[in-house]
């Protein structure tokens, strides 16, 4: 018997720091937070795999750690960033990801690049 992925997600706002330090997904449902919030969470916290957040529009805003950007038109940011870290566990690209609700098309989803360590463009 294999044993299943396993993810922790903590939330920024409510996690204790040595949650953050292991956790391999780390979210902010704060909408009031940048794009380069998510390049310094990724400083902060070497260990986390994905990075998302809340934005303004209610839309979520994931970053991975090669600086690839995927933008969901909304939902809990921590249930879809640890859907996406479920799905690239299992092998599958991101470019295949796709998130919304049955009735939307495939294109709910948008798949950008982030170059971390650069100044951030809002896709």
């Amino acid at each position: 018997m294999s044993c299943p992925e396993v993810a922790v997600v903590a939330d920024v706002d409510r996690a204790p720091r040595r949650w953050l330090e292991v956790a391999d997904v780390i979210v902010a449902r704060r909408a009031h937070l940048s794009p380069q919030w998510i390049a310094d969470a990724f400083e902060r916290f070497p260990g986390a795999a994905i990075v998302g957040m809340e934005r303004d529009d209610g839309s979520i805003l994931l970053g991975l750690r090669d600086g690839t950007l995927v933008t969901a038109g909304g939902g809990q940011p921590a249930l879809i960033a640890a859907l996406l870290h479920g799905w690239l566990a299992s092998g599958r690209s991101v470019d295949e990801f796709r998130v919304g609700r049955w009735d939307e098309s495939e294109e709910a989803a948008h798949v950008g690049r982030l170059d971390v360590g650069q100044p951030l463009v809002d896709p």
